[in-house]
């Protein structure tokens, strides 16, 4: 049966993250598989450049949306709320999809708007590689700046997460901080940030690629911003995948809560983005625990962790042999089951 097309998305950018790692470790000495950013390589760039010159659709219109959205006049608008984790009534952040609040206040606001940032850097990145313009490659990195200084990620070991079994609790969690009838939710739904962080890497990464000039201070800011998005991301990661390793610690448990917390879609997501830092960064260590499940060092969560649930074993868990795919079905009846 087919998937709904969120669930084909994420495996299929899931997989496209392990093909193009295979492709970074396994360059040709033409340099055709060199990578230029962190979705696509050389001889993909030259294509897309031929096909540009002449206006061949769909590629031209696409580079029109690029420069489109590398709007010059806009300015960095960073999620900044460094009391996050004071209880409500004292300021602090609340979950944003279940109500109305102010600005700077929700979740909701502040993937969306990291999620946005994200996109704008990786259009500044992009058209500065396509038209040679450095205003853009300029522009790219006075806006990261602003991000970089200002930018208040949540990252869930900031709210104090404690695992137990049965007992998992996090600062706020049911009258506090992140009030809502679901609060692991609150803890979840911060992997969004993953979208961000997937386009903050990919920026990096093609300014790298370019040649875009860059001192060593620039290159430091850009780097450790990018390892701050990446442990807020991971933070999300580890509120799904540590209290499974409590509450389902065996590894061949069979049962749907744990094929559920061992494949759902944010995960996916997670892995993602955090794989596009690793790409960006170049960080095998960082690669091999999203990809293989091999251990990481998170130094915001003060942990070594072992990954239990690498994009290999997502695939494996969510697509059967005969192609059918597990997911969570949000809304419907059954809520967990086949698509």
């Amino acid at each position: 049966m087919v998937a709904n097309s969120v669930s084909r998305l994420v495996l299929f950018m899931s997989m496209m993250m392990i093909v193009f790692t295979m492709v970074m470790m396994t360059a040709h000495a033409d340099n055709a598989s060199d990578p230029i950013g962190v979705w696509f390589n050389r001889a993909m760039l030259d294509r897309a450049r031929q096909r540009i010159q002449t206006r061949q659709q769909p590629y031209y219109g696409l580079y029109l949306q690029v420069i489109n959205r590398a709007n010059l006049n806009a300015v960095p608008n960073p999620f900044y709320m460094p009391n996050m984790t004071v209880p409500i009534n004292e300021g602090g952040i609340t979950y944003g999809w279940d109500q109305t609040s102010g600005p700077n206040t929700t979740l909701a606001e502040a993937t969306d708007r990291v999620s946005v940032a994200g996109w704008t850097l990786q259009a500044y990145a992009l058209a500065y590689l396509f038209t040679n313009n450095v205003t853009y490659g300029d522009k790219c990195i006075s806006y990261m700046k602003e991000w970089a200084r200002w930018h208040t990620p949540v990252n869930m070991y900031e709210f104090h997460l404690r695992f137990q079994i049965h007992a998992s609790t996090f600062d706020g969690m049911t009258n506090g901080t992140a009030k809502t009838e679901r609060p692991w939710n609150f803890g979840l739904d911060s992997i969004f940030q993953t979208y961000g962080l997937m386009g903050v890497s990919d920026a990096y990464k093609v300014l790298v690629s370019a040649g875009f000039p860059m001192d060593t201070e620039t290159d430091a800011i850009f780097r450790g911003y990018i390892y701050k998005l990446a442990s807020a991301v991971n933070s999300g990661f580890h509120v799904w995948t540590r209290w499974a390793d409590i509450q389902f610690p065996r590894p061949n448990n069979s049962s749907s809560s744990f094929r559920r917390y061992r494949s759902d879609n944010h995960l996916s997501w997670a892995l993602t983005g955090l794989s596009a830092a690793g790409a960006a960064l170049s960080d095998w260590a960082l690669l091999n625990y999203t990809i293989n499940g091999g251990p990481w060092t998170d130094t915001v969560a003060g942990i070594t962790y072992l990954n239990p649930s690498p994009l290999k074993a997502i695939i494996k868990l969510a697509i059967e042999p005969d192609g059918r795919m597990f997911e969570e079905k949000i809304g419907r009846t059954p809520l967990i089951g086949y698509s």
